[in-house]
């Protein structure tokens, strides 16, 4: 079966497509009224944290968002499939989402809370 790539607006916090992992060509959109809100009640609220993607202008506050963010890869300004053999790859500690890391030495550090943070500095709008 094949499905077209789909926007979902209007959604509240409690719905099932900001939860739940897709993995299909679909973007949930919730409004929320800042940073932390969509910190807090949107991306941390889930139980996954493997991989989150944040897009923004203002580059110290799109890195202060990825920061906050409880994912074991967070990539800024481009898409969060990106991944690269090097980096460390698993999911975020309190997360359903994989247990200690892959890739390079972070093999043997599985036991610590790592978190990947890449950045496009030529997004696509320049």
């Amino acid at each position: 079966m094949f499905w077209r790539p789909t926007v979902v607006v209007g959604l509240d916090a409690d719905a099932a497509a900001l939860g739940e992992e897709t993995f299909g060509p679909l973007a949930p959109v919730l409004r929320v009224a800042g940073d932390t809100e969509a910190i807090l009640a949107a991306a941390n609220r889930g139980r996954h944290g493997l991989s989150s993607a944040v897009f923004g202008r203002d580059l110290d506050r799109t890195l202060a968002v990825a920061g906050r963010l409880r994912a074991g890869q967070v990539t800024v300004n481009g898409t969060s499939n990106y991944w690269e053999l090097h980096l460390p790859f698993g999911g975020a500690p309190g997360t359903d989402s994989g247990h200690g890391r892959l890739g390079g030495r972070y093999i043997a550090e599985a036991v610590t809370e790592i978190q990947s943070i890449s950045v496009d500095l030529a997004p696509p709008w320049r």
